[in-house]
């Protein structure tokens, strides 16, 4: 089945946060900072802006803090042991005051070994044990890319230690592969066609069955990755090229994410309901690159070799 493509949006990464869009069960939300700011004392935590690596998280002392790729949002830190010298647990403390263009509530407390944790967007916060200065952001790309200043990322990186190395540009288990925002991975049908710098590309699973009112069994299973209309600056780590990150204009009005011009998608596998439902993958698994022509990709990958 092949979509009918009106024409390529192409989307350059800035320094300014976009908005959070809607969730549903094929559009998940991306992560992306909110516009609200409360007032009242000195905020626990505010945006930084640099030239390099654009509004990232800093605590009320300036110090930058990150994210580390292993964690899954809503879940515990990954970061056990020595890890968590060389990178200490962020505790921000009452987090009822945020600087301009963050939200309160997207800040919460979780326990790591035995001490407070913030969390932003359910992603753990951590220090950085050689930052010694403010505005230092020596933790950025740490331990081969597993580290990153705290950003309201649209696409970041995970890792699934139980999956064997079949994302594309991957290596090992521990190879780090592209994710939504919410830590959703994303995936690519080596069976389609990507686009090119004057022609869209083709696809063969899309959002109807081809007659434009019903839902196909692929779509179902793999519902594609749309681009809310709300993200117009999608945020990338600084290790991936923003240019690469586009969009094109797919059937039924519908926006939908490319990578290096392929059209991307989730996972959403049927369950053991009678009739079958389908279940959205959980953030942090990469369990749809064990399925024929389907691809988890990694940050390495060339765009062309699967």
């Amino acid at each position: 089945m092949n979509m009918r493509n009106t024409g390529l949006l192409f989307l350059v990464l800035g320094a300014a946060v976009p908005a959070c869009s809607s969730d549903n069960n094929s559009t998940p939300t991306d992560a992306a900072a909110g516009s609200d700011a409360a007032s009242g004392g000195t905020p626990a935590a505010t945006l930084s802006t640099s030239a390099t690596l654009g509004a990232h998280l800093v605590d009320k002392d300036g110090k930058t803090l990150y994210f580390y790729v292993a964690d899954v949002p809503g879940s515990p830190s990954a970061c056990t042991g020595a890890c968590l010298t060389t990178w200490p647990p962020a505790d921000l403390g009452t987090t009822t005051t945020v600087g301009t263009g963050l939200t309160a509530a997207d800040f919460a407390s979780i326990t790591t070994n035995s001490a407070a944790q913030t969390t932003w967007k359910g992603r753990p916060l951590y220090h950085y044990s050689m930052d010694a200065a403010v505005g230092d952001t020596k933790g950025e790309n740490a331990n081969s890319g597993h580290w990153f200043v705290a950003r309201a990322y649209n696409l970041f990186f995970a890792v699934d230690s139980t999956v064997d190395a079949t994302a594309a540009g991957g290596t090992d288990k521990t190879t780090p592969f592209l994710t939504a925002g919410n830590g959703r991975a994303i995936y690519v049908l080596s069976t389609e066609t990507p686009a090119t710098t004057t022609t869209p590309p083709v696809t063969k699973c899309g959002p109807t069955d081809g007659t434009g009112t019903s839902v196909g069994a692929c779509a179902k299973k793999w519902p594609l990755w749309a681009k809310p209309a709300t993200v117009t600056t999608p945020v990338v780590p600084s290790t991936l090229n923003a240019a690469d990150l586009s969009s094109f204009n797919a059937e039924s009005s519908m926006v939908q994410f490319t990578y290096k011009g392929w059209p991307t998608y989730f996972y959403a596998p049927p369950d053991t309901s009678t009739p079958p439902v389908n279940v959205a993958e959980p953030a942090g698994k990469k369990s749809g690159a064990l399925v024929a022509n389907w691809f988890a990709i990694s940050g390495a990958w060339n765009g062309t070799t699967f």
